[in-house]
Parts: structure tokens; sequence; C-alpha cells
């Protein structure tokens, strides 16, 4: 496979210098042949930057799309993963979703190269869709923290059926079946949400709004329990099937059907075992408001859900959440760090402070103790390496310009290129990378540049891609909207 897109991706440079197609700038034929040895998270993210940043010419962009499109099927992780309650950043399962946010998830990156496709080719992005890799939701344990979150692909959905599917029912392409097929392949509580949202957003005739949500809510008659994905997602689920109901009413669709049906999803998932740290809820809350489930916009004049309705089964596993800076070597490592940054009295040291001589000798102490500190003394590789990059991007932000602050920027780049999470969890070892260039590149530019040139000169592929990826598609925000 690696062959195919190494062939894939040289055919554009051998092309472009046999002028077959224009010919490609010096720093995008670079990008293309350093991506052809990354991994396939980061090959895939790379052509699809490049697309994005309108630098590649249009009958190029069809075959580029292609080859991320397949690059991203090998990626290691099937789908995006967010945080439920409790995993704070500082925790094992934080940085775990945090670096998912990049969207380099397989699902995530074949549904922007699909979304992509739509701009170029309607029918070749409909054949990308079709073989594009689901993954297969299952109930989320209630010991795991981290939820999947597959939102981007219903983004995708939308798209799909507004611009790709527009025939008319009964016909190839019909977008009828398009919606009736999405909707039959739903398989996880996590799912429920964006489907709905899926279903208000597109604009159906009469009966195929109620061919769609009967669909519906087939399958969440279908769904087994599932609380830690329900707790999570109930509150979207609550808004989402206000804004059905609303839809079913403009239809004249039957929305007390709707409300009835959701009525037994919700008694069924509150009545079910449930994961020990969510028994006590009973309101859900969405963008820090609290909000009722089966609220009177939805039920409509349906009675309420009755507290013995809501009584759960027995309780099960609260989440497992490993909590950084708890060995003696990270609490003093974590409290000197933090010293560096705000006084005895709480406030934070301003640049004069952190230019003094006295600063300048903690720093030089915190160094030497940051220097001792080994991977032995944490619970495993990754999570000191979380904890420790953690450290290198408050100290990149703190030091003074100058001969303190290149030298920490060069012991960065090499404890980067010398970890093992490298080859264990690539798109985890990244994210510190990417973290650290968007943190500082806001409020201090000129040191962002020199964090890219520090990465150019690295000579690990990976690094070297960012720092191109930066000069020629820049601006690319880790957290994708």
């Amino acid at each position: 496979m690696r062959a195919v897109l190494t062939a894939g991706i040289l055919a554009f440079v051998v092309a472009a210098a046999e002028e077959k197609t224009p010919k490609l700038p010096p720093e995008i034929q670079q990008v293309m042949e350093l991506a052809t040895a990354a991994p396939p998270e980061f090959t895939a993210d790379a052509l699809l930057r490049l697309v994005e940043s309108g630098n590649i010419p249009k009958e190029a962009r069809k075959d580029l799309i292609s080859t991320a499109f397949s690059a991203a099927s090998r990626a290691q992780h099937p789908v995006r993963l967010v945080a439920g309650p409790g995993a704070a950043l500082d925790t094992r399962s934080g940085f775990q979703a945090g670096a998912l946010r990049l969207g380099l998830d397989a699902l995530s990156l074949q549904s922007r190269a699909v979304d992509n496709m739509l701009a170029v080719d309607k029918a070749a992005a409909r054949q990308l869709f079709e073989r594009l890799t689901r993954p297969a939701l299952g109930v989320t344990p209630c010991k795991n923290p981290l939820i999947p979150d597959i939102s981007t692909y219903y983004d995708l959905l939308v798209r799909m059926a507004l611009e790709a599917y527009t025939a008319q029912d009964g016909e190839k392409n019909s977008r009828l079946a398009f919606g009736q097929t999405s909707i039959d392949a739903i398989r996880s509580t996590v799912e429920i949400a964006p489907a709905i949202q899926f279903i208000v957003a597109v604009p159906w005739t009469a009966s195929q709004f109620e061919i769609v949500t009967g669909s519906l809510i087939g399958r969440m008659q279908s769904l087994g329990p599932d609380d830690r994905s329900f707790s999570w997602s109930s509150g979207k689920i609550e808004l989402a099937m206000a804004s059905l109901v609303a839809r079913a009413k403009q239809y004249n669709a039957h929305p007390e059907r709707l409300a009835e049906a959701y009525r037994s999803y919700l008694v069924n998932s509150l009545h079910a075992p449930r994961c020990a740290d969510n028994i006590a809820l009973r309101a859900r809350t969405v963008s820090g408001e609290a909000l009722e489930l089966f609220g009177e916009t939805v039920r409509g004049e349906l009675a309420p859900i009755a507290a013995d309705e809501m009584k759960p089964g027995k309780a099960e596993a609260e989440p497992g959440i490993e909590n950084y800076w708890q060995t003696p070597e990270s609490k003093e490592i974590f409290a000197q760090c933090l010293a560096l940054r705000t006084g005895a009295d709480g406030r934070n040291l301003t640049e004069a402070d952190r230019r003094s001589r006295e600063w300048r000798r903690q720093l030089n102490d915190f160094l030497n103790t940051l220097a001792k500190w080994q991977p032995a003394s944490e619970n495993s590789e990754a999570d000191y390496y979380h904890q420790r990059a953690v450290v290198y991007e408050a100290l990149l932000e703190l030091a003074p310009a100058g001969e303190v602050r290149s030298r920490i920027l060069d012991d960065y780049v090499s404890f980067l290129n010398s970890s093992n999470v490298q080859q264990q969890n690539p798109v985890e070892w990244y994210w510190h990378i990417k973290s650290t260039i968007d943190r500082i590149r806001g409020t201090q530019p000129a040191e962002a540049q020199r964090v890219i040139a520090a990465l150019s000169a690295s000579g690990n592929t990976v690094l070297v891609l960012t720092a191109n990826l930066e000069r020629v598609a820049p601006n690319h925000s880790m957290f994708p909207k």
C-alpha cells in the first residue's frame, strides 16, 4: 500500500516535470515527497492541506484527494474520541482526546477527503463515499472515559445529501435512498443526536421525512443500554429532538409519534444499569446550562417522565482516570515549573520579573532537575512523554528570547526525536508539536518561526513535513472547526 501511495504522489511530480500538468512550485513538490515517507494519517493530512490551500492546480486536486483518502484508511485510530466527565486535560485520557482533536483518525480524514472532492467532482465524491470505512461502533463500557464522536461524518452526510444525492425517489443517487441507508446504519447511541441533526438539515418532501424519521425510530428502539454514551450525549439528543419535533409539525407528520418513541428511548436508557458517576444526574448540561430531558418543547401534551421511571438499575463502574503529576518526581517538576510562572502571591510573573537574575537562577536550577527526570519514574513512557512535553511548551513561553530559550528549543526537538511514542502512537506524539506552534503563533510570531526552523533542521520526516506545511499552507489550527 505504501508503494501505491508513493507512486500516486510522485506521479504528480513527474508529470509536472514533463509538463503534462502545470509545474508545481518546488516547496509544494517537497511537501508531496515528504508525505510519502510519513505515517499514513500525516500523508493524508498533508495532501488535503495542500488541496485546501488553493496552491494545487484544479486538474491535479482530484487525484491528490483520492490518494489522501486511500492513505487515511490506514490511520492508526479509526474514529475520533472525546473525553467524558472527569477526563480533564491533565490525565492520560485527556491527552488522548486532545490529540484526537487534530482529526487525524481514519473517519475524520476520509470524511474530509470526500468533502474536498465534492467541490471538484460530485460523481467522484459519491464513489469515495461508498468506499468510506464507517467504524463499527458498539457500547462504550462505563470504565472507559473516552467516547466516540462521529459528528464530522454526519456533517458530511448533510453536504452529500444537499449536493451529491439530488435525484428523484427511485432513481440512481436518490436523496431518499441515501438518507434511509445512512439512518439504517446507526449502531450506537452517540449517533442519535447527529443523525437527528442530519434529518433536520435536509429539505425532504413530506413523504420522505416520514420515511427517514420512521427509520430513526426503528434504530432508537433497537439500541441496547449504553449509559456512558447516553449520559454524554443526552443533552444534545434533547436539543436535536426538539428541532425534529418542530420540523414534524411543519410537515404535519405526526410529531406525537416522534415524542412517544423518544420517551420510550429515554425511559429504557434511564431505567437501565447506569455508570456509577451518572446515577445522580437528572438534567443534562449543554453549554453550561441544565437541560430537562423530555422537556415541554418535545413532549407537548404527553406526560413528563416520572421519578420511578428514572430509577436506574444496578450501578456499574466509574471511568478509569489516570491523573498526571502524581509521582514524587512529576510533582516536584510541576511545582518548580509553576513557580517559574507565578509568584508567591499567585500572580503571573511579568516579562520583567522573568528577566531578573533570581528568576534566571531559578530557571537554571529547574533545568538541572528536569535533566534528571527519567521515564522509569512514571507509569508509562507515554505518560512521561506527555508531561515532559508540556513542560517544554511552558518553558518556551516563559523563557526570555536568547541563548537559554534556544537551548530549551534544541532540547525539546531532541526529546521529540528520541521518544518511542512516535512509533507507538504518532498522533499523540505529534499533538504537542502542533500545540506548541499554535500556542505561540498568535503572541510570539517570531518565536513561532524559530520553532518551525528548528523542526525543519531536525531530520525527522514528520517534523520537517510540519515545518514545510507551515510555510505553504500556514495557519492551519490544531482545533478544526
